[in-house]
C-alpha cells in the first residue's frame, strides 16, 4: 500500500510580527531621512559655492579687461532718457553666457510693451526694439545665478513694474520721468554690497558694526553704484587697489535668494509689504521690482543692508512691515531689499570674497565682524568665530 505524505504547511507571518517589521522599517527610515536630507543640502550648498566662485572669477576677468570691478549699477542719461545697467549684465560674457551677452544692448535698459517711454525713450524705433529685446533676454533663467536651495527658478520668472515717481522716491532722487516701467525678469540669488544704509542716521546694525556717526563714504564695499543722474556724491571707484583691507578679508557678494519674492525667517513668503516701509503698499509687480531679485533689475545692484530684528518683519494685520534699521541681524532674517542677506541654507549664508574664495558665514556672526568684512578700506582687525 502506498502512503502519500502531506506537504508541510508553510508558516506565515502573524499580524503582530508584520506590525513589528513595519515599525522597524519606519524607525530605520526616520533615522535615515535626516541624513539623506543633510546630504542633499550639502550637495546644494556645494553647488551654490561653485556658482559664487564663478561669479567672483567673472568679476576678476572683468577687472583684467576694464581695470576695475564692475559697477553694482550704472545709472546714466542720454539726452532726456535714463539707462539702468546692473552688474550682472556686465559679467555675462565672462560666465559662458555669450549667447545672451552678444544680444544684450547695454545702451538701453530692459523694457517691454512700450514701457521704455517711462524712461524718456520715445520716437526711436531702434531704441524701442533694443529695449524689448533686452526684456526678452532678462526673462531667461541663468543657472549660475540660482542657488539650488532656493525655490525653483522657473517659478520665479515674474513681471516687474514700477511707477517712475515711486522709483524716484525709492532711490532718493527726483527723476524727471512719468509712467510705468515694466519687464519680465528671471531671478538672481546673489547680491553685491555697496555701502550701509545710513542716509537717515545710525541703525542698530551700523552702530554695532562701525560705531555711531559713520557715514556712507566710510563704509563702502568693493562694487559701487556709478551714478550720473541723481547727483550722488558717494565714492564710485571700484578698483582692486581700493580694497586696502585685503581681498581675502572683504566681501564681494552674498546670497539674497528667493527674488523677486520676499521671504522672512523660516522661509515664509511675504506677498504684501506695509506702506510704512517705502511710503506706498508694495504688492505684485511693484513689489517684484522694488525687491530686485532679477539679474536685469536695477534694485539687484542697489543694495544697502540696514539690518533687522531676528524675526525680520512684523505683521501689521493686512501686510508685513520689515523691521529695517531696528535690529542687528543682517543674515537670514528677511530677503527684502535694503534689509540684509538671506539664504535657505541652515544656519548661515555663502559669501564670495574679493580674492575669489567663498566662505559660509554663520547667521550669528557678530555685527562688528560682518561689518569689517563688508567694508573695503576701514582697517578693521577681526577673526571669524
Amino acid at each position: 500500500m502506498l502512503h502519500h505524505s502531506r506537504p508541510a504547511r508553510q508558516r506565515a507571518f502573524t499580524l503582530v510580527e508584520l506590525l513589528v517589521v513595519i515599525a522597524i522599517i519606519g524607525i530605520l527610515i526616520a533615522l535615515l531621512l535626516p541624513a539623506v536630507q543633510a546630504a542633499r543640502e550639502a550637495a546644494r550648498r556645494a553647488q551654490c559655492t561653485n556658482n559664487m566662485k564663478q561669479i567672483a572669477l567673472a568679476c576678476h576677468n572683468y577687472v583684467d579687461r576694464s581695470k576695475s570691478l564692475p559697477a553694482s549699477l550704472f545709472l546714466t542719461t542720454t539726452g532726456t532718457s535714463v539707462n539702468f545697467q546692473p552688474w550682472a549684465t556686465m559679467v555675462l560674457p565672462f560666465m559662458e553666457q555669450t549667447t545672451i551677452s552678444s544680444q544684450w544692448d547695454a545702451r538701453y535698459p530692459a523694457a517691454s510693451g512700450g514701457s521704455e517711454t517711462a524712461l524718456g525713450i520715445t520716437g526711436d524705433p531702434v531704441a524701442t526694439a533694443a529695449c524689448q529685446n533686452n526684456a526678452d533676454m532678462a526673462a531667461t533663467v541663468i543657472d549660475s545665478f540660482i542657488c539650488p536651495s532656493a525655490p525653483a527658478a522657473k517659478s520665479r520668472v515674474a513681471v516687474a513694474g514700477i511707477d517712475m515717481a515711486v522709483l524716484g522716491a525709492a532711490v532718493g532722487a527726483s527723476l524727471p520721468l512719468t509712467g510705468t516701467w515694466s519687464f519680465g525678469q528671471a531671478p538672481i540669488d546673489y547680491q553685491p554690497y555697496q555701502w550701509a544704509y545710513l542716509e537717515s542716521g545710525d541703525t542698530v546694525f551700523s552702530t554695532l558694526a562701525w560705531g555711531a556717526g559713520a557715514t556712507p563714504h566710510q563704509v563702502v564695499g568693493p562694487m559701487l553704484v556709478r551714478d550720473t543722474v541723481t547727483g550722488s556724491s558717494y565714492p564710485q571707484s571700484s578698483r582692486l587697489e581700493d580694497i586696502t583691507d585685503g581681498t581675502s578679508n572683504t566681501i564681494l557678494a552674498g546670497e539674497r535668494v528667493g527674488g523677486p519674492y520676499v521671504y522672512k525667517r523660516g522661509n515664509v513668503q511675504i506677498d504684501t509689504i506695509d506702506a510704512a516701509f517705502l511710503g506706498i503698499p508694495l504688492t505684485g509687480a511693484t513689489l517684484n521690482f522694488v525687491n530686485g531679485g532679477g539679474w536685469a533689475n536695477p534694485f539687484s545692484g542697489w543694495f544697502r543692508p540696514a539690518g533687522t530684528t531676528e524675526a525680520g518683519a512684523v505683521n501689521t494685520g493686512s501686510a508685513w512691515l520689515p523691521t529695517a534699521g531696528t535690529g542687528p541681524s543682517v543674515i537670514n532674517s528677511i530677503s527684502m531689499w535694503n534689509c540684509g542677506f538671506f539664504a535657505m541654507h541652515p544656519g548661515g549664508c555663502n559669501f564670495a570674497l574679493c580674492d575669489g574664495s567663498v566662505r559660509f558665514i554663520s547667521e550669528n556672526v557678530p555685527s562688528s565682524v560682518l561689518g569689517a568684512m563688508l567694508t573695503r578700506g576701514n582697517g578693521e582687525v577681526f577673526e571669524l568665530p
